[in-house]
């Protein structure tokens, strides 16, 4: 099966040391981190420079890779020296990939912004996922693609999200039509086939629906996942927070429901 990786937004809560040991702890190989967060009042537990001496050997130890950097937006205004200061933080621990996201109207501006984000990730050895959401310049699979096909960086690839695929007139059907070398990796969490527009932000950052507990067509959507390509468990749960329920059972929850739901999609390709 593809290689899994614990999003940190599944278990705000833990520090990224206990993220690490969750992941681990649950069968991950990988973990999604924050180490650059332009939301300072969604309060995301970044990894700093000043933890990477503690952060490196309990890695090492449980035997967790860092896959994927979170956050950098593509704007109008972007600074470039704290983007390449996290960026080598995330490297220096291993990181393989870091997700961008367009807030630039001007095209023509935000594929340059791009495409320099691109290098300077490239200098560390980093591929870059551009993550389409409802709140972006980039919102669906379409434009997504066609903006990695613009901008022609060799290491740069789609990050498809399941819930804003959903969210934002795709499904798999459109997502097994693309070139599989375009998908970067892939995100799964479940929902209901539709929410208002002003509940989608609580409900991508907070309250995501464990893999087979909703309507979105995750089978389907596994099996259009390439050969290699990691599956990020991205499924915030806060009623189980608020509830008492601990970090790592709400990851055991998501991460045991996804590896169930993979081999299902397996048996009934």
């Amino acid at each position: 099966m593809n290689p899994l990786s614990l999003h940190h937004l599944t278990v705000l809560d833990a520090t990224p040391l206990e993220l690490i040991d969750i992941a681990a702890d649950t069968g991950c190989e990988q973990v999604c981190v924050f180490v650059h967060s332009s939301a300072p009042e969604l309060n995301f537990p970044v990894v700093g420079e000043d933890d990477i001496e503690v952060t490196r050997p309990r890695l090492r130890a449980r035997g967790i890779e860092i896959y994927n950097l979170e956050f950098y937006p593509i704007a109008p205004e972007v600074d470039f020296d704290t983007y390449e200061r996290t960026l080598s933080v995330g490297a220096r621990l291993g990181a393989r990939r870091a997700t961008a996201h367009i807030h630039d109207p001007d095209d023509d501006r935000a594929h340059e912004t791009f495409s320099r984000f691109c290098r300077l990730a490239g200098r560390y050895d980093l591929h870059v996922g551009l993550e389409f959401t409802a709140f972006a310049r980039v919102s669906n699979l379409a434009s997504a693609v066609t903006f990695i096909q613009q901008a022609n960086e060799p290491n740069a690839a789609v990050a498809v999200d399941v819930l804003h695929l959903m969210r934002n007139g795709g499904d798999p059907a459109q997502l097994a039509a693309i070139d599989p070398a375009l998908i970067g990796y892939m995100q799964i969490c479940d929902g209901p086939l539709s929410v208002t527009p002003e509940a989608m932000i609580g409900e991508a950052v907070g309250e995501r629906g464990i893999p087979g507990q909703g309507s979105f067509p995750l089978q389907a959507y596994l099996r259009c996942a390439p050969p290699g390509v990691t599956i990020d468990v991205e499924v915030p749960q806060s009623a189980a927070m608020h509830a008492g329920v601990s970090p790592l059972d709400r990851a055991r929850r998501a991460v045991d429901a996804t590896r169930a739901l993979m081999r299902l999609a397996t048996e009934n390709t």
